[in-house]
């Protein structure tokens, strides 16, 4: 294959694993412990099949994985023969994996190769993190080209779309100076979105600013020490008795980048915190379209909000209250 040939005479640094599979999951592993794009190339047919597991994973845990998949030549590929397959070992991959990608695609211009990579690591790190597919027919690899006369990959943002991105922030960050100034038991639901958006620092300078009780997510469990003063625990059904209790009996909940998946809410999301006022910010409008009328939702990039949100307060009865439920809920 090509690439391979390329890939070792280059001067990139490479990993070789023992199997597709190995090679995705450890793509996917890099992706998510970095935030940074990991990068995962494989062979046609069953080497691009055993990398499936590794792209679902990418898909599920929002992390940015560019997969390469080698093909056979254009010339025998199924195209709309009807037939189960042509070239050796050929698959529609693309097809495969299209329900788990924000981006998949064969090339077949080798002119666009710089487009269609832009477009795919594009997608693959930006707004909601997940995988991008690339396939590569074996002679658009060996075809000849001219990198500098080949078109590059452009994204201009839409105006109308930055209005409404910065509309969404200012309805979100009023909605929580006008709900934090009639409750007294506060409580900041931190998920992985705050680590996929580099927000960390701007969570921190909130954290310092409200001080309030701190839940986290399973992904984000990273994010803060078991020491830290603020800390409360992780709610869900495989979480701690505490954090849970703490998440049902608060009077304001801002869940930060958190999916809230049914291990985390259980199956009637009507009985999350009720008796809080909710407001939730997620970069994902898929994922917000599920709540009703009765959340604040806000569509927007964690560190967007978070730098747009300027608040300050102390519950330090309710900080005691919640550390007195850890001590006698160990578990």
């Amino acid at each position: 294959m090509h690439l391979n040939d390329s890939l070792g005479k280059s001067k990139l640094e490479y990993t070789s694993m023992m199997h597709e599979q190995g090679a995705s999951l450890a793509a996917q592993a890099y992706g998510h412990i970095t935030n940074q794009l990991g990068v995962c190339m494989t062979t046609t047919g069953p080497g691009a099949t055993n990398a499936i597991t590794g792209c679902l994973a990418a898909w599920m845990d929002s992390t940015p994985v560019l997969f390469i998949s080698g093909q056979v030549q254009t010339s025998q590929m199924i195209g709309t023969s009807g037939r189960r397959y042509v070239g050796s070992q050929e698959c529609d991959i693309i097809s495969m994996v299209a329900p788990i990608t924000k981006y998949a695609v064969t090339v077949t211009d080798p002119h666009k190769i710089k487009i269609l990579l832009g477009a795919a690591i594009y997608a693959a790190t930006s707004g909601r993190k997940g995988p991008a597919w690339i396939d590569i027919p074996l002679d658009i690899q060996a075809a000849n080209i001219e990198p500098s006369q080949i078109p590059e990959f452009t994204r201009v943002e839409n105006e109308w779309d930055a209005y409404r991105k910065e509309e969404a922030i200012k309805c979100g960050v009023s909605a929580v100076k006008e709900a934090i100034r009639n409750v007294s038991k506060p409580a900041i639901f931190a998920g992985y979105g705050i680590i996929s958006s580099n927000a960390e620092k701007q969570f921190f300078d909130l954290m310092d600013k409200l001080k309030c009780p701190i839940l986290t997510t399973w992904k984000s469990l990273g994010l803060l020490s078991d020491n830290n003063p603020l800390y409360c625990g992780r709610p869900g059904g495989i979480g701690q008795r505490a954090a849970n209790k703490i998440q049902q009996t608060c009077d304001f909940i801002l869940v930060l980048g958190a999916k809230l998946d049914f291990d985390q809410t259980a199956y009637q999301l009507s009985t999350f915190a009720p008796l809080a006022k909710k407001i939730v910010v997620d970069i994902d409008p898929a994922e917000l379209a599920k709540f009703d009328d009765s959340w604040v939702k806000v569509n927007a990039d964690i560190k967007d909000f978070l730098l747009a949100l300027k608040i300050d307060g102390e519950y330090m009865a309710w900080l005691k209250q919640c550390k007195e439920m850890q001590k006698e809920n160990k578990y």
